[in-house]
């Protein structure tokens, strides 16, 4: 009878509370308002047309000395001639949907700040050399650019669909006794996210240090409107990234795709893999689902960790000493069975897989 009654309220508040409908109905009002205005505002029309003419036309002349491809500035030059009346207005929102330019910045000095705490071994890098050039290449690429540097004593479990990770990941869930960080693009409640909450709730009563980030867009249709709150209020710290804000506006992009799970520092997860049930086929409303899983144990699991605490720093505006979260020496022997592992393997790997950030 409870579990009834619980499912019935978590309807209700998907109906009533859900983000989505609460934003669709404000974006309406205001497109409503601004149409209304304009309706009413006829004797005016004279100034609101040479105004759009003379927006569209210093549009046409921005766009034409971007240093951009000439195909994609034709697409963007002849419709709003064709349409001057409404093309700049459409160009200003629809290109010029990009992110603050203070939001850009403190996004660049989390990443810059925690640099410090991703230093590249060189013995490692000239062992990478002697076995494979073309691998040490790209590694060299990803630390320049993504400043994260290759590893050995590491160990790779590869999951090709998500079911295999399931399990897996429930299992070194359990295992843990700092601390638990999970970022992930999407959870849905389910058999799935309520496996892992249960675990998660377990751990918070042992004392582990418990962190769940989730992305606002991609949950805002799934999710109740103050699932922060019901997760802190099972002493689970939580925040949503880039929160959506129901604003006339085509500004939903910047979004955090990443899937990751930090376990003590020495056992990580990620892939394509979301927290949702639909990801290990418990549900298939898009038929049959597909999406590879990784698990690392060793020293490559410390970039994940740094890329999380960079992102819980942009999101809570704290500062941490990163190196209280790096893992034991003791726990990181005890786990690795291998010396070191193949760093071409995981490198190919990196190679393959789909690169998300979320800048």
């Amino acid at each position: 009878m409870k579990k009834q009654e619980e499912g019935q309220r978590q309807k209700k508040d998907r109906l009533f509370l859900s983000k989505i409908m609460i934003g669709g109905l404000l974006i309406l009002l205001q497109a409503a308002f601004i149409v209304f205005t304009i309706l009413n505002l006829g004797e005016y029309y004279a100034y609101f047309h040479a105004a759009c003419t003379v927006l569209s036309l210093i549009v046409v002349i921005y766009i034409i000395n971007k240093p951009d491809n000439p195909a994609y500035k034709l697409a963007w030059v002849v419709p709003i001639l064709l349409f001057p009346i409404f093309g700049g207005i459409f160009y200003i929102v629809i290109a010029g949907n990009r992110s603050s330019k203070g939001f850009v910045n403190k996004v660049e000095k989390s990443i810059t700040d925690s640099c410090q705490f991703l230093p590249q071994n060189p013995q490692i890098t000239e062992k990478l050399l002697r076995e494979s050039e073309t691998a040490a290449l790209q590694s060299g690429y990803i630390q320049q650019h993504g400043k994260y540097p290759v590893y050995t004593h590491t160990e790779m479990t590869y999951y090709p669909v998500g079911e295999d990770n399931f399990q897996p990941l429930l299992q070194e869930l359990r295992k843990a006794k700092r601390y638990i960080f999970m970022e992930y693009f999407i959870i849905r409640e389910g058999h799935f996210w309520d496996s892992v909450l249960e675990v998660l709730e377990e751990k918070v009563k042992e004392g582990v240090d418990v962190r769940v980030m989730f992305d606002d867009l991609g949950c805002v249709a799934i999710l109740p409107s103050d699932y922060e709150k019901r997760l802190r209020a099972k002493g689970i710290q939580c925040y949503s990234f880039n929160r959506f804000i129901p604003f006339l506006t085509l500004r939903l992009n910047n979004r955090d795709h990443r899937k990751i799970t930090v376990i003590d520092g020495h056992t990580g997860f990620t892939g394509g893999i979301n927290l949702a049930d639909e990801y290990i086929n418990a549900t298939a409303p898009y038929g049959h689902w597909k999406d590879t899983g990784v698990m690392l144990k060793g020293d490559a699991v410390w970039s994940l960790t740094v890329m999380y605490l960079q992102l819980w720093g942009f999101l809570s505006g704290k500062k941490e000493d990163f190196y209280q979260y790096a893992p034991q020496r003791e726990e990181l022997e005890s786990i690795v069975r291998m010396d070191s592992f193949s760093l071409t393997a995981i490198l190919l790997w990196i190679r393959k897989s789909w690169v998300r950030i979320f800048i």
